[in-house]
């Protein structure tokens, strides 16, 4: 199972949910790179040297990168925002779990109203 780097808008209620678990997760505040001032770049290349997959809320400039490196990265999981953190941790274990992140990316959207999820590799 990969590792992952949680960026700074990531719910840290998941964090903990998915170390719970057992689970390598890392956060941005942690590693001393937290509130802000960090290009996405930057947070997706400190993602890669550490080969940890990167956990992110901001999808668009994301995908933007993903598509201007060609998969060249760690991987990424993005995701809308969730007030329920158990749902949003349990919608993130199906879509990673036994997967190979290099290069990839992954997204869990809010569906209609909020309530349900789309996920997308």
């Amino acid at each position: 199972m990969p590792g992952f780097l949680a960026d700074e808008d990531f719910s840290y209620l998941v964090v903990a949910r998915w170390r719970a678990r057992g689970w390598d997760v890392a956060t941005r505040h942690e590693l001393g790179w937290g509130n802000g001032g960090t290009t996405e770049g930057a947070v997706l290349d400190l993602a890669a040297s550490l080969g940890r997959c990167l956990l992110r809320c901001n999808r668009r400039d994301f995908l933007r990168l993903h598509r201007e490196r060609e998969g060249r990265h760690a991987g990424m999981i993005l995701c809308s925002q969730h007030a329920d953190a158990g749902e949003l941790a349990a919608k993130l274990w199906a879509l990673v779990d036994g997967e190979e992140w290099s290069g990839r990316v992954g997204r869990v959207n809010r569906g209609a109203g909020g309530e349900a999820f789309r996920c997308d590799v």
